[in-house]
């Protein structure tokens, strides 16, 4: 679940199983960083250099035109209150009770 990928079908699934959800991918593996654009080639020795059929961000070792025209669609939104395209890590994007040393005492 990302901008790409909504997934919105798991979210009512999450909430109804009473579990908290994983987010397997949340920066499309670094698309969101704001480290790298249209002209980044990754090498073949990084997965993401690599065509591997489940590959969805990249092909060829670059990012797919129609994620970057996609990141380019919503980059005023998630820029708006000054806020960057470069996320700080996962524990922003994690709700409060995830983040608690509490929570993780409770859920050993």
């Amino acid at each position: 679940m990302n901008v790409f990928f909504r997934a919105e079908h798991m979210v009512p699934a999450i909430q109804a199983a009473g579990v908290t959800g994983l987010v397997r991918s949340p920066l499309a593996m670094g698309i969101f960083g704001g480290k790298y654009d249209a002209g980044t080639q990754f090498k073949a020795d990084d997965v993401r250099g690599t065509d591997e059929g489940w590959m969805a961000y990249f092909q060829d070792g670059k990012i797919k035109d129609t994620h970057l025209a996609q990141l380019n669609g919503v980059r005023d939104v998630l820029t708006s209150g000054g806020r960057r395209v470069r996320f700080r890590g996962f524990g922003r994007a994690a709700p409060a009770p995830c983040r608690s040393r509490g929570f993780a005492r409770q859920n050993r």
